[in-house]
């Protein structure tokens, strides 16, 4: 399991934690006291779960939807167990933190790796919310409101207008 969350660590970007009284991100974690990453670890841990929580609502919500969105369903069902894989380790993470802050050990190494994994959980939240913004409307249509008139239509007539993406280069 700590191989795995090495190899996460490694694959991630670098993460900036939001904790009151700290400014956390990966190089500063150094300097933080054991208090401050007990503090910022309670935040983070608090954040994952509730990422996880919100794309399952979302995730159960797409899924009990009459008018079944299934590219909805099928990016959430792709975020949703990253997001539970990413929970998972950091609470090992932080259940070794605690234990390194308990014994006297500085715990910087355990509190950058949760750093990180706190800041892929939030990308991965926001890529899920981001499916369910861009799915959730007629995908390839708009509707426009023409005014003035024209051939046939009355003023301020709601139009449906075919998006038409060219993959081809001009």
């Amino acid at each position: 399991m700590h191989v795995l969350s090495f190899a996460l660590t490694l694959a991630m970007a670098p993460a900036h934690a939001e904790a009151p009284g700290i400014t956390t991100s990966v190089e500063q974690a150094s300097t933080a006291t054991p208090k401050e990453m007990a503090t910022s670890a309670a935040e983070m841990m608090k954040d994952i779960t509730a990422s996880v929580s919100t794309v399952e609502q979302l995730l159960k919500a797409a899924e009990s939807d009459k008018k079944k969105n299934e590219e909805l369903v099928k990016c959430l069902k792709d975020k949703l167990p990253q997001l539970q894989t990413i929970a998972q380790i950091s609470g090992d993470v932080n259940n070794d933190l605690k234990a390194e802050l308990a014994s006297g050990t500085h715990g910087g190494a355990k509190f950058r790796q949760l750093v990180v994994l706190h800041g892929r959980a939030q990308e991965l939240l926001v890529a899920a919310q981001q499916c369910a913004k861009s799915t959730s409307g007629d995908p390839g249509k708009t509707v426009s409101s023409v005014s003035g008139g024209g051939e046939g239509l009355k003023v301020d007539d709601e139009v449906p207008v075919d998006i038409v993406l060219d993959p081809s280069p001009s």
